[in-house]
C-alpha cells in the first residue's frame, strides 16, 4: 500500500513551482548585506548602499530652517548644540532629571498642548535627600504651545530613573 503525502508536504515540494523554497515573496526587493569582511572597512558606505534605500522619503523631511525642540535634561541639551553645530534650528525644553520618564513627559506635554493638568506628574521631582519639590516649568503654558506648534520635529530624551 502505497502511503499517502499530507497536503503540507505537497505544497513544501521544491519541485512544485509554487513551493515556498521557489517563490521567495520575503525576498523580492531586498538588498542583500555584504558578506566579505573587507566590505565593512568603509561603515558609511554599507548604510548608504545596504541600510537606507527604500526607507528614505522621496525628499527630507526637515530643512535646516524648520526648529527642532528637543525634550529632556542634559541629553536633551546635548542633541540641541549638535543639531546648532550643523545648522538647524534648535530649541530645548528642559525638565528635571527625576520628571524625565515617558509618564512625566506624556502630562508635562499635555499641560503645553491643552493647559489642562491631570495628576500633575511633571511637577515634582525628589532631591538629593528624597524630598518630593514642586517644580514650575520656566515659561508660561502659551509659549510651549507656540514652540510645539512650530517645530518641526519634536525629540524626546528619556532619562534614566
Amino acid at each position: 500500500m502505497r502511503k499517502q503525502r499530507s497536503p503540507l508536504s505537497a505544497k513544501t515540494n521544491r519541485k512544485d513551482p509554487g513551493s515556498w523554497g521557489e517563490h521567495r515573496w520575503h525576498s523580492e526587493n531586498v538588498q542583500v548585506f555584504p558578506l566579505k569582511r573587507d566590505d565593512f572597512k568603509n561603515v558609511q558606505k554599507i548604510v548608504d548602499e545596504f541600510v537606507l534605500p527604500g526607507h528614505l522619503p522621496a525628499s527630507p523631511m526637515l530643512t535646516q530652517q524648520d526648529t527642532i525642540v528637543t525634550i529632556g535634561s542634559c541629553f536633551a541639551d546635548d542633541l540641541r548644540k549638535a543639531l546648532i553645530q550643523r545648522k538647524y534650528q534648535a530649541d530645548i525644553f528642559w525638565v528635571p532629571s527625576g520628571l524625565n520618564n515617558t509618564f512625566a513627559l506624556l502630562d508635562f506635554v499635555s499641560w503645553c498642548i491643552s493647559g489642562a493638568q491631570t495628576e500633575q506628574a511633571y511637577r515634582y521631582d525628589r532631591d538629593s535627600s528624597g524630598k518630593i519639590n514642586e517644580w514650575m516649568p520656566e515659561e508660561e503654558q502659551e509659549s510651549y504651545a507656540d514652540h510645539l506648534k512650530k517645530a518641526g520635529a519634536i525629540v524626546f530624551t528619556i532619562g534614566k530613573l
